[in-house]
């Protein structure tokens, strides 16, 4: 059954013209027994079908609207909201150990290497505040609501709803109101208040849902990129927030950005993992679902989940050897891992 629906979905795909005409041709997954393969040349992958046990006692991980994240040692962190807020799995998708039933809500998550130690900065929607933890869980800090110097926030109807964060080499913090005003208020390594800039309005320089954040070491100096989701665009900044330019447009809903080597990998809720080159030209999408209807749907019941086959791609990690982990935004919770070709040739 899988194999005609994929059939299907590849000869619609020929006869469908691409609905942003400066990307490549998408790719159509090939099923392989219950593998699947996606992508093209360089930049093919191995679906591993239904990665990430189940923790005792649960029917589901928890619905997953999070982050993905990888320490040193390859061990994956999930962020949830079921009864551990973040699951830990090694590689295989065996859990390790689950942390933080206090901390749910969680939507997104860094690791960043201080002083010979990582730590995890997360992101939590449910408690308005951006949270520092050690590996093991415990709490360094609490950055909590929106800075005092904001006269907007202190409309009462104005509501301060965190969505990103993230760090620079200097330990500069940046958190994205993505769902609420848009603004990006920057602090020092302190969390001393630096300054905001960002939210919505008609320019370059404006925001709408600003949802996932990236510093970004790769040139001669940091910049910060901000997935500007509901423009659908990619935008860089200064780390004086000042806007630099927008580097793509046209993604279905980029919701969260990361890089690995020469390779960025953004999470679309509306279409698959798209794969950007050093110069953020589009290079291929993985795992685009061939039914509309089931695209950026929250509640799509894992009946009708097929291998390397997304629904709504919510956000990504690369490992040390180039292979991604990807979480769903879905009600019973979901993620998938693609080993890069390099690591099955």
């Amino acid at each position: 059954m899988k194999s005609l629906f994929l059939l299907g979905a590849l000869i619609s795909t020929a006869l469908t013209a691409h609905e942003h005409h400066d990307h490549p041709t998408k790719t159509t997954p090939l099923v392989q027994g219950q593998q699947i393969y996606v992508g093209s040349g360089a930049n093919q992958y191995k679906n591993i079908p239904n990665w990430g046990e189940v923790p005792k006692g649960s029917e589901t991980i928890g619905w997953t609207h999070g982050g993905v994240i990888i320490d040193q040692a390859g061990l994956i962190y999930v962020s949830t909201n079921g009864d551990n807020t973040v699951i830990v799995y090694n590689a295989e998708g065996k859990i390790q150990r689950q942390f933080g039933k206090q901390w749910k809500g969680i939507h997104s998550m860094l690791l960043k290497e201080e002083a010979g130690e990582e730590f995890i900065y997360a992101a939590r929607l449910w408690g308005q505040e951006i949270v520092k933890f050690r590996l093991d869980g415990s709490l360094v800090w609490r950055l909590t609501g929106p800075p005092v110097q904001i006269d907007l926030y202190k409309n009462e109807a104005v509501k301060f709803k965190v969505t990103a964060v993230a760090v620079a080499s200097n330990g500069d913090i940046f958190l994205a109101d993505g769902y609420g005003t848009d603004l990006i208020h920057q602090y020092d390594k302190d969390r001393q208040y630096i300054r905001t800039f960002g939210g919505k309005g008609k320019e370059s320089k404006h925001l709408n849902n600003a949802h996932g954040l990236l510093i970004d070491s790769s040139g001669d100096q940091e910049l910060l990129i901000i997935c500007d989701r509901g423009n659908r665009k990619i935008k860089r900044f200064n780390l004086d927030g000042t806007y630099l330019d927008t580097v793509n447009e046209g993604l279905q809903l980029p919701g969260s950005i990361v890089r690995w080597k020469n390779l960025y990998a953004v999470a679309e809720l509306k279409g698959g993992i798209a794969l950007l080159d050093q110069g953020f030209k589009f290079l291929v999408r993985l795992g685009e679902n061939p039914n509309a209807q089931l695209r950026a749907k929250f509640d799509i019941a894992p009946e009708l989940w097929e291998n390397g086959i997304f629904t709504a791609p919510h956000s990504c990690a690369f490992d040390s050897a180039g292979n991604l982990y990807i979480a769903d935004w879905n009600k019973s919770g979901r993620i998938h891992k693609f080993i890069r070709k390099a690591g099955y040739l």
